[in-house]
């Protein structure tokens, strides 16, 4: 009888520590993420030994960063993220390096759709500041070429919001998101192997590989949330 007794109360010490689990009260939460992201490829004018294009992704690339969120009541939440974003050339060189590098400052605001107490979809959409935008091509160990960085201005565009978010405890949850973006790049300036150039006098040639260049994409985003 003792033992059944015992059975039952820690049972019912489990089931109540599950009910408050579900209830939902911390309106801060503090995120990290990361994940990868795709985008449209530009041809860096380098080829591969057996001659095809080498390619640098300019909406994609590997992310990593965090989102800070408050939670106004139980459906709408807004965001603030923040994160670095890195592409390489594809295929990567053993003679030559290149990147696309970025920060990104994200603020989100999205509407709550429930599955149950534990788990939903945050749905919404905001705007995508790309700052500190650095194309490096360095392709100086090739004959006849250079040590080329391209900086473009900060670029500002829509984006779209899709989020998963499943809680373990009241404290601690795990999310899955995605999102579509826009932007376009212009160019601020050029260096070539530490000599700076000046845009008016550069080659038409340079100017259509260089500038206007769409850094529109898509990113898919793993994030664990600690809730406050």
């Amino acid at each position: 009888m003792k033992t059944l007794s015992l059975v039952i109360l820690i049972t019912l010490f489990c089931v109540d520590i599950e009910l408050k689990s579900q209830v939902i009260t911390k309106p801060i939460s503090i995120e990290l993420i990361f994940g990868g992201g795709f985008g449209k490829d530009i041809e860096t004018g380098i080829v591969t030994e057996n001659g095809s294009d080498v390619n640098l992704d300019i909406g994609g690339g590997s992310i990593s960063g965090g989102r800070l969120g408050y939670r106004f009541d139980n459906n709408i939440e807004v965001f603030l993220g923040l994160s670095s974003i890195k592409s390489k050339l594809v295929p990567e060189l053993s003679n030559a390096s290149g990147e696309f590098s970025k920060a990104v400052l994200n603020p989100i605001i999205t509407y709550k759709l429930s599955f149950n107490k534990k788990s939903h979809l945050n749905l919404g959409g905001g705007l995508r500041f790309s700052l500190k935008n650095v194309l490096d091509l360095d392709a100086s160990q090739i004959e006849g070429a250079a040590h080329n960085i391209f900086i473009y201005k900060n670029s500002v565009g829509p984006s779209a919001f899709l989020g998963y978010e499943i809680y373990f405890i009241e404290w601690f949850s795990f999310t899955i998101s995605t999102s579509l973006f826009y932007h376009n790049y212009r160019l601020k300036e050029i260096t070539s192997d530490g000599n700076e150039f000046n845009l008016g006098s550069i080659s038409q040639e340079m100017i259509d590989f260089s500038d206007n260049i769409d850094g529109s994409g898509y990113e898919l985003l793993l994030g664990i949330r600690f809730h406050i």
